[in-house]
């Protein structure tokens, strides 16, 4: 199986007199765009990917930022698939990992949850399903999470529970089964647990491996920390200052680093393992975790010290940023429109893709082995074949098959001009015809009788 990573961004004009943004899919080995899907503006955080599963595509779901509105797009197709018109604006939106619920936070703190696809038996995978049963758009619940603007939503890895933060400065988990509750539906929900350690609104959330609540989650925010809490105990585990307020964040596959951006450009790496220091000798070469101590103990990054750590300066402002799946690379999108690519491992800039200038730029990576059939070709190069001869072979199918295509019209009109010609012939001929009079078939019946 091949398996190759794109990058998807989504862009949106820093000023209104620039219109409408784009969404840009890359390949992020070649720096090439394989498709554009035009007419959106989109926020941070205000994009979110189904991937392609089974016979059917994926879609992209974007809020715009100025209407109270989601723009749908097929991969199948680079126009407008779907408009949907909301009851309000979305701050924020996001979609589990399957593909079966889409979340939405409001300027107001209001959550919408909604129906994407229905849960789909093994038997049943293997089977096209119909368009119709799909996407069914059902609204599961609304409801009143927060007291300011909701900044960002995060599902679970298992989407069992859905992580929602706020301008207010709190972290809510809610527990899916009780958000798809029919019994409970005329209730108001509440949280599994309120995270509330932080002073200043919440900027970003992570959560980690492992099903809930057997996880951790990673939230930032603007009062220059980023905190790992353990949802099974519903505690503090670490915190993390920072020099300035942290506005993106992302973990390691591995829980193994913590990737944190601020508004300036600056981006930490923060390891949470270091070599354990025996001072008898004991227990050389082993790893400890770094910052077990919850609310007791504050690590401080970026400052001179032993946990100084490792940064990134880029110059202009972080708007995006995540890991790639071998976790050798970090993607990082840019306020000014550019995607830069580091190496991890030496920090070294790999590639930069300049999407559009004076554009925000946030994306999010998605692997290529799940795209159908019918979209493969914006992924997927021929083997042997440049992205040039790959699209002059494109074009040169397509011309074939509009000739082929004319030479079947062409001789359909023929074979129909000649079956018309002939109807009209005989019709002609048959009215022609003389037919006898009353008083010639009167004679006639006369010189029978005599």
């Amino acid at each position: 199986m091949k398996v190759r990573e794109v990058v998807l961004c989504s862009t949106s004009p820093s000023s209104a007199s620039l219109g409408s943004g784009n969404v840009h899919l890359y390949d992020i080995q070649t720096g090439l765009q394989l498709a554009t899907f035009r007419q959106t503006s989109a926020a941070p955080n205000s994009t979110a990917v189904i991937e392609s599963k089974g016979n059917e595509g994926g879609l992209i779901i974007c809020a715009q930022s100025d209407k109270a509105i989601l723009n749908v797009y097929s991969f199948q197709r680079e126009q407008l698939h779907l408009r949907i018109v909301l009851p309000e604006k979305l701050a924020c939106i996001t979609t589990d990992t399957e593909g079966k619920y889409c979340a939405g936070g409001t300027h107001t703190g209001r959550i919408y949850l909604w129906e994407v696809s229905p849960c789909v038996s093994d038997a049943m995978k293997k089977q096209p399903i119909p368009t119709s049963k799909i996407s069914s758009g059902l609204l599961f619940n609304s409801f009143d999470a927060h007291y300011r603007s909701v900044t960002v939503l995060r599902f679970t890895r298992d989407s069992a529970a859905l992580v929602s933060g706020s301008e207010d400065t709190r972290v809510s988990v809610w527990t899916m089964s009780r958000l798809l509750d029919n019994e409970l539906q005329r209730e108001v929900p509440t949280s599994y647990c309120n995270l509330t350690d932080h002073t200043l609104g919440v900027t970003d959330i992570a959560c980690g491996v492992g099903n809930f609540p057997l996880c951790r989650v990673v939230t930032s925010g603007m009062d220059n920390s980023c905190k790992i809490w353990d949802l099974s105990t519903k505690s503090l585990l670490s915190t993390f200052l920072f020099p300035e307020p942290i506005s993106i964040l992302t973990v390691d596959p591995a829980e193994r680093s913590i990737f944190a951006g601020s508004s300036d450009g600056s981006i930490y790496q923060v390891n949470l393992f270091r070599q354990k220091v025996d001072p008898i000798g004991r227990g050389a070469g082993t790893a400890e975790a770094v910052g077990t101590l919850g609310i007791e103990t504050a690590i401080r990054v970026g400052y001179e010290g032993p946990n100084r750590g490792r940064l990134i300066s880029l110059g202009q402002g972080i708007s995006s940023m995540s890991i790639s799946l071998t976790g050798s690379n970090l993607i990082v999108g840019t306020a000014g429109g550019t995607i830069s690519i580091y190496d991890i491992s030496s920090y070294q800039l790999i590639r930069t893709i300049n999407v559009q200038q004076s554009f925000l730029a946030s994306r999010s990576t998605l692997p290529t082995y799940d795209f159908p059939s019918d979209h493969l070709y914006f992924v997927e190069q021929r083997a042997g074949s440049t992205p040039g001869q790959n699209l002059q072979t494109r074009v040169a199918e397509l011309e074939a098959e509009l000739g082929s295509l004319k030479q079947n019209l062409a001789k359909a009109k023929g074979l129909n001009d000649t079956m018309w010609e002939t109807v009209v012939n005989s019709v002609l001929v048959s009215d022609r015809t003389p037919e006898a009079s009353p008083r010639r078939k009167k004679r006639a019946r006369m010189t029978d009788k005599a």
